[in-house]
């Protein structure tokens, strides 16, 4: 993880392009590859464009009506992506092929005691449960990075 505070003031900070084109260029440096997707919340993404300004450059081959939002946004090709799962304040840098899911048991109903169903006790209704076990590892943690710090 790097962190937008630069000078150890324990600072948030805005997002700056020069802080988002050094974390690529070092994980370059140390993994050998670059990330090929970023991560963020929806309120970073309103920092990103403010920060960004004039410097956007627009595809108008595929333009066929006015708009002033933007959705698809990208940094030096990398396309970056909107998560509610991201909290705001910070950017994932992502190489997605070095994340797998390792599945410990397929997905299915439960099947505790012969039935994927039970009645509920005290009303008309019967329950069930569906599940899937698994975990997601990286193979190469090093490909990968997280940018803290951002301002909210």
């Amino acid at each position: 993880a790097v962190t937008m505070d630069e000078d150890d003031t324990v600072a948030r900070g805005n997002v700056s392009l020069a802080r988002m084109q050094a974390l690529i260029d070092n994980v370059l440096k140390l993994s050998g590859v670059e990330p090929d997707q970023i991560l963020m919340s929806p309120l970073q993404r309103q920092k990103y464009v403010a920060e960004v300004g004039g410097n956007i450059q627009t595809d108008g081959s595929k333009v066929t009506k006015a708009d002033g939002g933007f959705v698809g946004l990208s940094f030096g090709g990398i396309p970056i992506e909107t998560s509610r799962a991201v909290s705001n304040g910070c950017m994932l840098f992502l190489k997605t092929d070095t994340w797998k899911l390792c599945e410990l048991e397929a997905p299915g109903f439960a099947d505790l005691d012969g039935n994927v169903l039970s009645r509920v006790s005290q009303t008309d209704a019967y329950e069930g449960f569906y599940r899937w076990y698994w975990n997601l590892v990286c193979t190469r943690p090093n490909a990968n990075a997280i940018l803290t710090g951002l301002s909210l």
